[in-house]
């Protein structure tokens, strides 16, 4: 389990983030579970969604811990909004949202203030049924900047981070076509990703690739984020999983 700080700077301010990462350690012993929380646990009939369900909100609980206000976390409750996008309610300094991401064993969350909209995205790469399903998502201009970077049928993971990323910023889920979060370009930052949108040209992604998976944040244009420290965190997470 991981959790920590981040800062979002821009031109004339700053906003202070928090992100939280968590594994299945085969147990849903908590107390940060709201009792909301750990009813809608219950009602689910497979353990797979059950699962995901519990760790996305430790995650969350974790990053917005990070923003401090020394609130037992038992009294905030994640619910969700109408397209399926997390609700933060009950918490006494308001106005804080989180986005949530998950694989099999494993979640990761940010939180943020509402003046800054942004969103998380985890993909793992090693699933060849996944990978045929994100094929068939992409674009001719997406497969024009695979070709370009020549990226591996990997990379299909990276652009579909990207574009659920995006999909999670605008609340919509991926009720939108995907011609509106078609990804314009890619360019290789020493480690990161960063790509920019053919529909969305006010909003940038940033990814890392790390033990087969991609982490992607999507957040403005204009916003600098240091990502290191969250990859670092990110990864002690999921070399701990392989144990």
């Amino acid at each position: 389990m991981c959790k920590g700080k981040f800062y979002l700077i821009r031109e004339d301010m700053e906003f202070l983030g928090g992100f939280g990462c968590v594994k299945w350690k085969n147990s849903y012993e908590n107390i940060i579970l709201n009792k909301k929380e750990l009813f809608e646990l219950r009602t689910y009939k497979y353990e797979k969604r059950r699962i995901s369900y519990f760790l996305g909100r430790i995650a969350a609980k974790k990053a917005i811990s990070e923003l401090g206000n020394g609130q037992k976390l038992d009294s905030v409750f994640i619910d969700r909004g109408v397209f399926g996008f997390p609700v933060v309610k009950g918490l006494n300094n308001g106005n804080v949202q989180v986005s949530i991401s998950h694989t099999d064993e494993i979640a990761v969350a940010i939180a943020f203030p509402e003046d800054h909209p942004m969103a998380v995205d985890i993909e793992k790469t090693q699933n060849n049924e996944v990978n045929g399903i994100l094929l068939d998502q992409m674009t001719k201009k997406e497969f024009e900047i695979q070709k370009k970077m020549n990226l591996q049928d990997s990379s299909f993971a990276l652009f579909w981070s990207f574009k659920e990323a995006l999909s999670k910023v605008l609340k919509t889920g991926l009720t939108l076509e995907l011609k509106y979060i078609e990804i314009e370009k890619i360019d290789k930052n020493g480690d990161y990703f960063v790509a920019t949108f053919s529909s969305f040209p006010q909003y940038k992604g940033v990814s890392f690739y790390s033990f087969d998976h991609f982490y992607s944040i999507v957040l403005p244009k204009y916003t600098t984020l240091n990502l290191d420290e969250i990859r670092n965190d990110f990864e002690k997470t999921l070399s701990h999983n392989r144990d």
